[in-house]
């Protein structure tokens, strides 16, 4: 037994009042008459025991009657059971706002019903109650146990969160907080979510704490909720040129057990649009598409992608993007004395930008900001230039190495990027005739596949090194004449024949042109348009000058965050930031000037709207059926746990005690006084 109001227990001192009263009454003497002193002999030997009790008894009576009325002012009570399944004296509570709770519920979002059945349940309470409010945000006020006062503020000022989060994560964090409780004792522990089966994948295979006590909360949309969702996109020309039609692929993936039809997709660049198509894609179906755009000028361009009238959830309806486009390409021709031996009248059009140097001449500023570097390689190169072609390919962009004069350096610059090659000098007479059409840089070119091109030759090659795996031209021995090695983040074309016209009619062959113009125009590595949250990859390159005194800034809102970033060749590496940033398109800073944008979307997994039902919930060891609660049984719930905390007050008892004392003393004192009456009257 406890009490609510100690303090009362200072009114005790008020006992001291009856005591000195029955203390006075016993000094009080009263002479009375007797005509014969014999009666009153005997009436004192027959009363005077029984007299001097009943004045004990009725002290007692009345100092009980006085403490059993401070007690109940002091409000007893018994404490509730401590037994793991009522003790909510800890508990943490997982209430679910990621946005596949915006689905309709009976009444209301799921959001909104999770939020009012998480104040009901803080509302039962006692109010010394430890409480976890923890949600997907996983703010430093989320590691903190609060009073249910304070944790239903902040259930009050909750909002949806665009961050995923799987079982293994809230369970991490819960331990997290809970090992800093000073009491560690039992942890209720409550989750209430829609229970999404990309949140809760592999969980039947987790091992929660002993002294968790789980309950779920499921909550159910209304109806079935279908989706449909923009799964990807991408650029079928990665270097984008200004009034040069390009195409938009997409991949759409229907959630849904409902075919769709007729699904409008709108393109809008710069909050216009720009093109419109229909699609029809089945149940559980993936549908690859493309749609058609046009930029009209150079310079960066906020995208998105949106699906209309899907009839499903919308959350992720709109698939943000940024676009570059620059003015023109730019291809750099290192040549021994600056005399190259390609026709350079292939770059001198709108499209292109040409520099040509020798190597003593190096334009390093025109070099890093080159999509393509030719290199007509005669001596070795020095190991600063070395570098500089490899932070070119770490860059994501593309490097063509031809053997040029003796080409005395060729073997050792090819060592760079793995091959071994013989550097003596072959002079046989050999034609190209297979030419690789399925390779990237060849798709698309040709109308069809011809059997016996027409194919350079070459009268001074070197022999193809051991590990050629992209093939581009081979000779009728079937060996490589000119292929392609991935390196770093770009391509290195590498034609092992001189072009030299008196060997080779390479530079003047029509399939040079092709093949020239998309190593400078196509990538191996597409240029990334996003970021999103669960992909693999969680950075892009942003083709701006890495800057360690002044990095860039993601301005949000009326703030500025530095997002991760890191050197890549002579650009930046921008990584996905660590604070939850709402799906959208972001400007790039440095300084005061707006450089780019970062467009950020819907975490992947939260588009796939499958909940688990109460059975595979219990597939779970730590789960049973009696701890997956229905959401119309949960203010029941809430109504009997109230019940449960709530202290047995025994006041009313002690003031019933009370009462009773007071009772057995007056009747005490009335029969009292017919005795003295009787005694008198004889």
């Amino acid at each position: 037994m406890s009490f609510t109001f100690p303090q009362f227990f200072w009114a005790f001192f008020a006992l001291a009042i009856p005591i000195l009263i029955h203390l006075f009454n016993l000094r009080k003497h009263k002479t009375v008459y007797f005509s014969n002193t014999r009666f009153l002999q005997e009436v004192q030997r027959s009363t005077k025991a029984i007299k001097r009790l009943k004045e004990y008894v009725l002290l007692a009576l009345r100092l009980l009657a006085l403490s059993a009325i401070i007690l109940a002012f002091a409000r007893p009570v018994l404490p509730i059971s401590q037994s793991l399944n009522k003790d909510f004296s800890q508990l943490s509570l997982y209430l679910d706002n990621s946005y596949s709770m915006k689905s309709s519920g009976s009444q209301a979002s799921l959001f909104n019903k999770a939020r009012q059945n998480a104040v009901r349940l803080l509302k039962s309470l006692k109010p010394d109650a430890s409480v976890q409010i923890l949600t997907n945000n996983f703010e430093a006020k989320y590691q903190r146990f609060y009073s249910p006062k304070e944790a239903i503020q902040l259930v009050d000022e909750l909002d949806y969160s665009p961050t995923f989060r799987s079982f293994k994560e809230i369970k991490s964090r819960i331990i997290e907080a809970s090992s800093r409780l000073e009491k560690q004792g039992p942890l209720q522990v409550i989750l209430i979510s829609d229970f999404q089966a990309s949140t809760f994948t592999n969980w039947q295979e987790e091992e929660v704490p002993a002294n968790w006590q789980m309950k779920l909360l499921a909550l159910n949309a209304m109806d079935e909720v279908a989706n449909l969702a923009i799964d990807s996109l991408w650029l079928e020309s990665p270097v984008l040129i200004p009034n040069f039609s390009q195409n938009l692929a997409f991949q759409l993936k229907n959630y849904g057990n409902k075919d769709l039809k007729d699904v409008s997709l709108s393109l809008k660049v710069n909050e216009q649009i720009i093109n419109q198509q229909k699609f029809s894609i089945p149940a559980q179906g993936i549908e690859n598409g493309s749609i058609e755009f046009l930029l009209p000028t150079a310079g960066n361009f906020k995208a998105q992608l949106e699906i209309e009238s899907s009839g499903g959830a919308q959350f992720d309806d709109v698939f943000y993007f940024q676009l570059k486009a620059q003015k023109k390409v730019a291809v750099y021709i290192l040549a021994p004395q600056g005399q190259s031996n390609l026709n350079t009248s292939l770059f001198r059009d709108s499209l292109f930008e040409l520099k040509v140097s020798s190597y003593d001449d190096i334009d390093f500023d025109a070099l890093q900001a080159s999509e393509l570097i030719i290199a007509e390689v005669e001596d070795e190169l020095s190991s600063g230039l070395l570098a500089k072609l490899n932070e070119h390919l770490a860059a994501a962009k593309n490097l063509f190495l031809i053997p040029n004069g003796e080409a005395s350096g060729f073997a050792s610059l090819l060592a760079n990027y793995g091959f071994t090659l013989n550097p003596n000098w072959e002079n046989d007479s050999l034609r190209a005739v297979e030419l690789n059409y399925q390779d990237p840089y060849f798709r698309g070119v040709f109308l069809s596949e011809t059997k016996n091109p027409d194919l350079p030759f070459s009268r001074k090659f070197f022999r193809a090194p051991a590990g050629v795996l992209f093939p581009l031209l081979k000779f009728e021995n079937g060996e490589a004449m000119l292929f392609r090695q991935p390196f770093g983040k770009g391509d290195v074309f590498i034609s092992l024949s001189t072009i030299e016209r008196e060997f080779s009619n390479f530079a003047s062959h029509p399939i040079a042109l092709p093949l020239l113009y998309n190593s400078a125009l196509f990538k191996k590595e597409a240029q990334a348009l996003y970021l999103s949250p669960g992909l693999q990859k969680n950075n892009l390159l942003i083709d701006l000058p890495y800057r360690n005194d002044e990095p860039l800034a993601l301005k949000v809102g009326n703030e500025e965050l530095i997002p991760p970033q890191e050197k890549r060749g002579d650009l930046i590496e921008l990584s996905l930031p660590e604070q939850d940033l709402k799906p959208g398109i972001y400007p790039l800073l440095r300084g005061n000037d707006s450089l780019a944008y970062l467009a950020i979307n819907v975490d992947q997994r939260e588009s796939e709207i499958n909940c688990l039902s109460p059975e595979e919930l219990q597939e779970a060891r730590f789960i049973t059926a009696e701890q997956i609660i229905d959401e119309d049984e949960f203010e029941k719930y809430s109504l009997e746990l109230k019940t449960q905390q709530e202290d047995k007050s025994l006041a009313h008892w002690f003031i019933l005690a009370a009462l009773v004392f007071l009772i057995i003393e007056m009747f005490i004192n009335k029969n009292s006084g017919h005795e003295e009456f009787s005694a008198n009257s004889h």
